[in-house]
């Protein structure tokens, strides 16, 4: 397996491993808003995190990586959750698309969510082992 091989599992690794701490958020309706987590779903099982919001990572010819992200239907991820860092604990540099605005009601307030799909191009320095 090539050191670039290598890295790309250990980054997935962090990636799923990372996930598995965290609950996953649902919201079951349309794009736009929809219906909140009140909204009726008190017998409803969500998908473990590892399946609902799935990572892929691909290297780019700049020491760039693209972090690309399936969405399982009627999940979103939040924007101010993401946080990327390298193996010495520094913050990475990621660029977002615009996503959609809805009013959250587990949080009462407005947030940016992703749905569907979601790719994150992160700055890599030369000496990044671990994401």
């Amino acid at each position: 397996m090539t050191t670039r091989a290598k890295l790309l599992s250990a980054i997935l690794v962090s990636l799923t491993a990372g996930f598995s701490s965290y609950s996953a958020v649902a919201q079951f309706g349309n794009s736009s808003g929809g219906v909140g987590l009140t909204g009726g779903l008190s017998g409803t099982s969500f998908l473990p995190v590892t399946q609902a919001f799935v990572p892929s990572v691909q290297w780019t010819e700049d020491n760039q990586v693209q972090l690309e992200w399936y969405i399982e239907p009627g999940y979103y991820l939040y924007r101010d959750r993401f946080n990327y860092q390298n193996s010495q604990g520094h913050s990475l540099e990621a660029s977002y698309p615009q996503g959609v605005n809805v009013f959250d009601e587990f949080y009462q307030k407005d947030l940016e969510v992703y749905y569907n799909y979601l790719t994150t191009p992160l700055e890599m320095s030369e000496d990044t082992s671990v994401l």
